[in-house]
């Protein structure tokens, strides 16, 4: 694919086509594609020892579009390699390289997906692990492991909070939705673990203002599952209780939204309350204009 070629014959074969350049130095035949010879040539311009890391990782898992920038892992005692428009090069300070394997090497799918966390808010990064994992390409498991790995910090503490959440620690999903969403916008507190209807129960049930929410801190449901949680809502909904359902994303990255979105449920039951604003909350008139968005607002 990217051989070295004396120049009088290179000539000839870029004249005719059957090379086409990819960076100084560098070139590739017809018909592979750019981004793959791109991601060639950030790793043979690195050298030896290196691996490909970042988006391009993603991408060649299938989980994000092709990248613009090429990233590659150097390992830490190799001399600094010179920049190139379109490639990053960086000395590799935490053990990125010691799984690089394969023709073409690459950073683990887990530590490309940790380090894309540095770019991402919370609710997007979730989103694309979770892509990784329903795809069989990496585990919850190994993902939190690299990440506990990594030093120490707020954003760090959070997202393993999180992964903790979605490999079913459901208490601490169920403790954080009662302290963010509830106490802290100063909605109704509702009943925990209530049996609305016979052989099922519910995580959180607002009697009063009909309304009743499930709390899924884990990846979801088989397909029998899903079925069986929407035969229940309906069910729920036939004698007036409406579901709303959140995840452990939605509790962590959106607290004020879901809160929101459920006093407008309350008060389109009577509710007389008042939201509070919590040192999280955007302004009212985002929250607005958020509800309104998603289709929030109740008609007049």
């Amino acid at each position: 694919m990217l051989e070295h070629v004396s120049p009088t014959p290179l000539r000839r074969l870029l004249r005719d086509e059957w090379l086409l350049p990819v960076t100084s130095g560098v070139y590739r035949r017809p018909e592979t594609t750019d981004i793959v010879a791109r991601a060639w040539a950030g790793h043979l311009i690195a050298g030896p020892g290196s691996a490909l890391g970042g988006r391009i990782v993603l991408h060649r898992a299938g989980l994000v579009d092709a990248p613009t920038l090429i990233e590659t892992w150097t390992p830490p005692t190799r001399a600094t390699v010179s920049p190139r428009r379109g490639w990053v090069f960086r000395q590799d300070g935490e053990s990125r390289l010691t799984r690089a394997r394969g023709t073409l090497p690459c950073v683990p799918l887990e530590v490309a997906l940790v380090d894309a966390g540095a770019t991402l808010d919370l609710e997007r990064w979730v989103g694309l692990v979770l892509d990784a994992v329903q795809a069989s390409k990496t585990s919850l498991d190994r993902v939190r492991s690299v990440l506990a790995a990594r030093r120490r910090g707020r954003e760090r503490a959070e997202r393993l909070e999180v992964l903790g959440d979605l490999l079913g620690q459901d208490s601490i999903l169920e403790a954080r939705f009662a302290r963010d969403v509830e106490r802290a916008h100063g909605l109704p507190i509702g009943d925990r673990q209530q049996s609305v209807s016979v052989g099922t129960r519910t995580d959180v049930r607002y009697r009063e203002w009909a309304t009743l929410v499930e709390l899924d801190g884990t990846l979801g449901h088989d397909g029998s599952g899903v079925f069986r949680d929407l035969w229940r809502d309906n069910a729920h909904a036939v004698g007036s209780d409406v579901t709303l359902r959140y995840g452990s994303v939605d509790t962590h990255a959106r607290p004020c939204a879901v809160a929101f979105q459920m006093a407008l449920r309350f008060r389109s039951q009577g509710w007389a309350g008042d939201f509070q604003s919590c040192r999280r909350c955007p302004p009212i008139a985002d929250l607005a204009s958020l509800a309104a968005a998603n289709g929030w607002t109740p008609r007049a």
